[in-house]
C-alpha cells in the first residue's frame, strides 16, 4: 500500500518484512516488500549502518515513511520511491 500511494502514509508508524534488493550507499538500502499488480514494491530504507547487511537479506523494518525520494530501480529506471527512516532492523 505504501508503493501504491507514496504520499498518503507519511508520519505513519510501520512494521513489514522485505528483502534486501540492494544496498544503496553506507545508509540506505532498496528493499523489495511484496508485489503491486506483479512487480516488486520497492522502498528506499534509510539506516545508519548498511555495513551488516547482504543482498537478498530478510529484514523486519519497523520505522516512520518520510516524503518519496527520487532513486532508480535495477532496469536504471528513475523512480519516485516510498521511503522509510528505519529505527530498527533484525
Amino acid at each position: 500500500m505504501i508503493a501504491d500511494d507514496k504520499a498518503k502514509y507519511v508520519g505513519d508508524s510501520v512494521a513489514i518484512v522485505c528483502t534486501i534488493a540492494s544496498i544503496v550507499d553506507e545508509n540506505s538500502f532498496y528493499a523489495n516488500c511484496g508485489e503491486n499488480s506483479g512487480v516488486p514494491a520497492v522502498i528506499l530504507v534509510d539506516y545508519d549502518d548498511t555495513v551488516s547487511l547482504n543482498k537478498g537479506q530478510a529484514v523486519r523494518i519497523m520505522g516512520t515513511v518520510e516524503e518519496p525520494t527520487q532513486g532508480v530501480d535495477s532496469s536504471g529506471r528513475k523512480l519516485t520511491l516510498p521511503a522509510i527512516k528505519a529505527q530498527f532492523i533484525e
